[in-house]
Parts: C-alpha cells; structure tokens; sequence
C-alpha cells in the first residue's frame, strides 16, 4: 500500500519539469497544486491565488469523497 501512495510524491515534478499543457494530468492529485502554488509564488508570478484556490478545492473534494466512502 505505500508503495501505491508513493504516486503522491511524483505529483510536484510535473509542474516543475513540464512546460506543456500535459502537466495539468496531474492535477486530479493533490500535492500538484500545492507544488504549483509554491513555485507561481516564488516567480513572482500572479497565478499564485488561482493555484492556491484550486488546491484547496482539490484537497476538499477528496475529503468530501473520502469521508463519505469511510461513513459508509
């Protein structure tokens, strides 16, 4: 089983090392955005909100979700 988590970790790279519209796969996992808002902050760049937001979204979905399969 923690070998199937690890996929977690391999989320941030796309968002580092792809430039193209393909990094964006990897945004239904939720360490994606968190890397991606990390790195628009630290560019300077003015997506940071956007990125942020979009994480959060993510990480409450999954926890909507999850909660719901776990009360069940």
């Amino acid at each position: 089983m923690s070998k199937a988590f690890g996929i977690f970790l391999l989320a941030p790279l796309p968002g580092y090392l792809i430039e193209s519209p393909w990094q964006l796969t990897a945004g239904i996992l939720p360490p994606y955005w968190v890397s991606k808002s990390f790195l628009a902050d630290m560019g300077g760049g003015s997506l940071f909100g956007i990125f942020t937001v979009t994480g959060l979204l993510i990480h409450v979905a999954y926890i909507y979700l999850l909660l719901g399969r776990f009360n069940r």
